[in-house]
């Protein structure tokens, strides 16, 4: 794997390498996303994540790379522009598009500047090549509401994010504004209930999709049919209730995604996360216990996902900033996020997924106490 990097993200992953299982990522999607992650710069991200499907036991993986406006990763992404232009695949449209995307982000007198909170490039590692492929695009919209939040205010931040997302669309849909699916999503913004909000909008520029998709965040269980009945959802309304009743009582929490086109699509993602992890909170064993029961899970999955999460510190790094007394070390965070189901027509299909990944962040320590932790 020739890099087009001296220092790429491919560096910042090797240390958690060796606590991939193979039932959730085979040495051959380990090949195929160290091929993308080579191909990336160092400074681009600290936070990345794996997506896997649970009810095949082929252990194969998406790759996702978290962008934040933070630690100069918002200016790496701006500046990839020498990258995809060495390599032939690169010209796809999903690249100069996001690009056009970053730009804006860039620019302080854009409502994307502190409107966006991160952006999400989601790499299709199964249709990997040689090249460095191109991605599905996310933004995340920043989140300003507070859990009590009013009708009113919810609306205002509504139609806050609904400009801003017209604006990142555009740069990555041009005509936009004028699209057949625009409508759906105003629609989609406005008929929010009290305390929701779409927390990210999704471009599926690598495949072959004109929509959009939106996660919707902080929904009442009693408000969700009412939302979906409002967007004139084709689904069945009574079993799609039955299933959040039934699989809220394993989780803490439950998010909604939608394809929306000209008309809400007929698959709603639900999304089911618990705010520990599973070596501190058993229900996420009982979850997966639920999902392999109802044959929506393998089991052989099931138990590698409880083992994924821990924490480990690689060996002491030089870097100019420290001082001769403090020792600079790459921290790595394991965690699973969460998994979703998708649920269409009246039941959960199994196409269920889980989400999982990791947060790479640096830490400074004393020579001292390294010295007292590691020969005492």
């Amino acid at each position: 794997m020739e890099s087009s990097f001296a220092n790429n993200l491919e560096q910042r992953l090797q240390e958690i390498y060796p606590f991939f299982q193979e039932e959730l990522v085979s040495s051959k999607s380990l090949v195929a996303l160290r091929r993308i992650a080579v191909q990336l710069p160092f400074a681009l991200s600290s936070r990345c994540g794996f997506e896997t499907r649970l009810s095949i036991e082929q252990a194969v993986v998406d790759f996702l790379v978290c962008v934040t406006a933070e630690n100069g990763e918002r200016d790496a992404l701006t500046s990839m522009k020498p990258i995809p232009y060495e390599h032939q695949a690169v010209q796809h449209p999903s690249w100069q598009r996001m690009r056009k995307l970053s730009c804006e982000w860039s620019q302080q007198e854009s409502p994307t500047h502190i409107g966006i909170s991160n952006i999400w490039l989601e790499f299709d590692v199964a249709q990997t090549s040689e090249d460095l492929a191109a991605p599905n695009i996310f933004f995340g919209l920043a989140d300003t509401l507070t859990a009590n939040a009013d009708e009113r205010t919810t609306q205002q931040e509504a139609n806050r994010d609904l400009a801003i997302a017209d604006t990142a669309l555009e740069q990555l849909s041009p005509g936009w504004l004028n699209h057949k699916a625009r409508p759906s999503v105003i629609q989609c913004f406005r008929s929010l209930p009290q305390g929701a909000k779409v927390f990210q909008v999704g471009c599926m520029l690598a495949r072959e999709t004109t929509g959009v998709r939106l996660c919707v965040r902080h929904l009442l269980f009693d408000q969700v049919g009412v939302y979906l009945a409002r967007l004139g959802w084709s689904g069945n309304l009574r079993a799609f209730d039955s299933e959040i009743q039934e699989i809220g009582k394993y989780v803490d929490s439950l998010k909604f995604s939608l394809d929306v086109g000209e008309h809400i699509g007929p698959r709603i993602g639900i999304e089911c996360s618990l705010q520990r992890q599973p070596q501190r909170e058993p229900r996420w064993s009982s979850f997966l216990d639920y999902l392999v029961d109802r044959g929506l899970c393998c089991r052989a999955k099931a138990d590698a996902l409880l083992r994924w999460s821990g924490e480990t510190e690689g060996a002491p790094v030089s870097d100019a900033s420290t001082q001769d007394t403090e020792l600079l070390f790459q921290q790595n965070v394991r965690a699973l996020s969460h998994v979703k189901l998708s649920f269409e027509g009246d039941t959960v299909s199994d196409n269920t997924k889980a989400y999982f990944g990791v947060w790479i962040r640096q830490c400074r320590r004393s020579v001292r106490d390294w010295l007292q932790q590691t020969y005492r």
